[in-house]
This record gives structure tokens, sequence and C-alpha cells, in this order.
């Protein structure tokens, strides 16, 4: 499971990301977890953000392929 939370997310709580972390986690699933600092939902700046992104969109797109490309070679 491939999850990314932002830290100011006003839609979906970081809570809930790191509470399906933990829980995957505890059940033995392969999760990977990123949270992104200052990031709201849609990794968008938040508008109380002090400072930037603490990933970019070409970042977040490399993990996200990288990871796919990992789950079709299983």
């Amino acid at each position: 499971m491939l999850q990314f939370s932002g830290e100011k997310d006003p839609k979906v709580p970081v809570a809930h990301g790191r509470y399906l972390d933990r829980l995957g986690r505890e059940l033995g699933a392969n999760v990977t977890y990123i949270e992104i600092k200052n990031s709201g939902h849609g990794l968008k700046l938040a508008g109380d953000a002090d400072g930037g992104l603490s990933l970019t969109q070409e970042e977040f797109e490399k993990i996200c392929i990288e990871h796919i490309l990992k789950w079709i070679a299983r």
C-alpha cells in the first residue's frame, strides 16, 4: 500500500493516515507511508504553512511510478 498524507490536510486529518499506516503494519501489510510537511489536501501548500512542501510534484510522481513498477514486477 502506498499512502501519502498532508501534514495540514483539512479534509483528511493526518491522524487518519497515521492510523492506517500503523494498522497496515500491525496486519503485516507492505506499507509505504509518506507524510508531506506543510501540505494541505492534494499536494497543495497549506495556508498556514511555514516554509515549502517537503515533496515536489516530480518527486511525488517518481515515488508513485516506482511503487507501481515494483507492484507489477511481483
